[in-house]
């Protein structure tokens, strides 16, 4: 079966999608993260052809993060997710879909549980399947919309863990590998009565725990001060209704789920590179976009080089800064972009501190860097004299074992040839565009040669530079 997850690199996404592969089903990734073009608050015409593909559809993707984030709401959060559903229902209509909402659908005057009560009218007209989530968990990355179990383990590490209520507020938590497992169990039975019958499914491990013992059971693995507020924090009153016990059973009891993310953290397992291949494979093999087929190209070149200085000039919409900036978080790397136009791509928190992005003329750039590049990316302005130029002022910037990759030599579709128009004088592709300015190096001193799919990509090294003769 084919699960299309939207939202795939959330704690949620990102769990069910390892545990239904392991099964031996097949995950059709769909995230933000993966770059502007998977914006859910935008029309995407991609998204429908991913849908068209899919068995079945988790719609796990919103706006969301804990306590800290959700406190302060902002416009700009119900417009995102009212873009996101508003984009996204009328999709699935007939398609067999479960929409993850939440148990603060039930509290009163709440910006988010209102949102996702809406999204849960949206799924009964369509006839999907709501299950509202208590406290869902796994390792994640610390930041803003991190929530409290991984904010507390990253509070003990520093020895306090300070809580801002008096800590008597009690909650249900559910590790991740249990609510994978429910989601599943529900697809599985997907159009059996009682199933179809449920306005909502509340998905928890049905067992109330105080926020303060939450804390007392991280520090029992890392021994730290906990300190506590005096003012109480808002009670869940409401029980969840445990129809779900009928098709699955929680196996993984609060404590152990706590080590199983501490031990993660610990052992250093929580990096997000790894999550970026399928999707660089999926798109390399199914996109539609004038570069997607050369996206794991990009990225097994930084591997195979063991890039640490990346240059790409040209940005765009990220599409191909992406596979970049993956690679380089296993080598070690970073990636500079260079754009005179500014970029809609959108970096994942876990990359950017390896991303800097230059607004700027690719030659005026060039003409005052001096660092020595290991992998450069030219995919900018492609008029002959543009494109001759940058590998001239490339030439004191690479060594022997650098590789330049050059983008649309076969471009308007013409591979498995190349492509020049000398009758061409203005505009992008102007007095012979980048083939010529390839075609004309010194063979002598030079090496290409060009994958003939999307607008082909050439790979270039210079076998003696100015920088090697001068040492």
């Amino acid at each position: 079966m084919k699960y299309l997850v939207i939202g795939s690199h959330g704690v949620i996404g990102k769990n069910f999608s390892k545990y239904v592969e392991k099964l031996g089903h097949t995950v059709l990734p769909w995230d933000i993260k993966m770059g502007s073009q998977y914006d859910l608050r935008k029309e995407n015409t991609l998204l429908l052809e991913e849908i068209n593909k899919a068995d079945y559809v988790l719609f796990a993707a919103y706006d969301i993060g804990g306590f800290k984030y959700l406190s302060n709401i902002k416009t700009e959060f119900i417009n995102n997710n009212m873009l996101i559903m508003i984009n996204t229902f009328p999709l699935l209509k007939e398609k067999k879909f479960i929409f993850l909402s939440s148990q603060m659908v039930t509290l009163p005057h709440n910006e988010y549980g209102t949102l996702k009560k809406l999204g849960e009218h949206y799924t009964n007209k369509l006839h999907g399947v709501n299950v509202r989530l208590w406290n869902v968990y796994d390792i994640e990355p610390i930041d803003e919309k991190s929530h409290v179990i991984c904010d507390f383990i990253k509070k003990a590490k520093t020895g306090k863990i300070d809580i801002l209520s008096n800590g008597e507020e009690v909650r249900q938590f559910l590790h991740a590998t249990d609510c994978s497992k429910a989601l599943y169990n529900i697809f599985q039975n997907y159009d059996k009565q009682d199933i179809k019958s449920q306005q909502h499914i509340d998905l928890s491990c049905f067992n109330w725990i105080s926020i303060k013992e939450i804390a007392n059971i991280i520090s029992s693995f890392i021994p730290c001060e906990i300190s506590l507020g005096t003012q109480a924090d808002y009670q869940i009153k409401n029980e969840p209704d445990k129809f779900i016990l009928k098709y699955f059973t929680p196996e993984i009891d609060i404590k152990t789920g706590i080590k199983n993310v501490i031990d993660q953290f610990d052992q250093d397992t929580s990096s997000d590179e790894i999550n970026y291949i399928p999707q660089l494979i999926n798109t390399t093999i199914n996109g539609k976009g004038d570069s997607d087929k050369h996206l794991i190209t990009l990225f097994s070149l930084v591997l195979q080089l063991n890039a640490k200085n990346i240059l790409e000039l040209g940005v765009r919409k990220g599409v191909t800064t992406l596979p970049l900036l993956a690679a380089s978080k296993i080598t070690g790397g970073s990636v500079v972009s260079v754009d005179i136009d500014s970029t809609e791509f959108l970096c994942p928190n876990e990359l950017k501190s390896r991303w800097t992005f230059i607004q700027s003329d690719a030659i005026q750039f060039l003409q005052q860097n001096t660092t020595i590049w290991d992998l450069v990316y030219i995919d900018d302005w492609h008029s002959y004299d543009h494109v001759k130029k940058e590998l001239e002022l490339l030439d004191s910037k690479i060594t022997p074992s650098t590789i330049i990759v050059l983008h649309d030599l076969m471009y308007a579709n013409y591979e498995p040839h190349y492509h020049t128009d000398l009758d061409c004088h203005t505009g992008q592709w102007a007095n012979g565009g980048p083939y010529r300015a390839v075609c004309e190096l010194n063979k002598n001193f030079w090496e290409f040669s060009t994958i003939p799919v999307c607008n082909g990509l050439t790979i270039l090294r210079k076998k003696y530079t100015s920088l090697y003769n001068k040492k």
